[in-house]
């Protein structure tokens, strides 16, 4: 069997021996199994590539009835799209008219 000499901090080494305590464990022992399972862990990471963005919703795709099948492809769809409602369209404010801020300044005013 290969010695090996490692530095820990204090801390460390002090929660390295608790561990091994409880386990009823030697240090080297503990260390010997953490390491092992630390580089089988990085194995299967490696051999598993991270899942593509559309595998981690495929269970959301399709579930809204309803709406245009066109939305992203028709321009029609995006009439009125960014032009800020006229004052009788707008929600009201649960707060109030005062809740609501004058409009600023937007770069297309500029």
């Amino acid at each position: 069997m290969a010695l090996i000499s490692l530095k820990l901090p204090d801390a460390l080494d002090a929660e390295l021996a608790a561990q091994a305590q409880l386990r009823r464990l030697s240090k080297s022992e503990l260390m010997r199994r953490a390491l092992k399972a630390y580089l089988q862990a990085a194995d299967s990471t490696e051999a598993q590539p991270a899942p593509a963005a559309f595998d981690r919703v495929a269970d959301l795709v399709g579930c809204c009835e309803g709406g245009s099948p066109d939305l992203s492809s028709n321009s029609a769809n995006l009439a009125g799209f960014g032009e800020r409602p006229a004052q009788s369209q707008r929600h009201p404010s649960p707060l109030g008219a005062r809740a609501v801020p004058p409009p600023a300044a937007t770069l297309f005013q500029l």
